[in-house]
């Protein structure tokens, strides 16, 4: 049986399933914010930096990894092409 075990006396208390929803609620919250902020910070980080520059932003909770490249990089002549 294993966790159901555990699990059905306390599923059959009145209290468990609003305390259970109430945690659901609050991760689910939480959740949302943390993904709202990660894409406050790629915006920020987007609108400020330099052309040509990479941003990578890993896996959150919420989405998948970002990478985005703001503009195109500044063309830098080697010595050899510039004669």
């Amino acid at each position: 049986m294993g966790w159901l075990g555990w699990l059905w006396p306390l599923a059959l208390q009145p209290g468990s399933w609003v305390v259970l929803c109430l945690v659901v609620a609050v991760v689910a919250v939480e959740s949302a914010l943390a993904e709202r902020q990660r894409r406050d910070t790629l915006l920020a980080l987007v609108r400020h930096a330099p052309a040509g520059t990479v941003v990578v932003q890993g896996e959150g909770r919420g989405g998948p990894a970002v990478s985005v490249q703001i503009g195109n990089p500044p063309q830098i002549m080697r010595d050899e092409e510039s004669g």
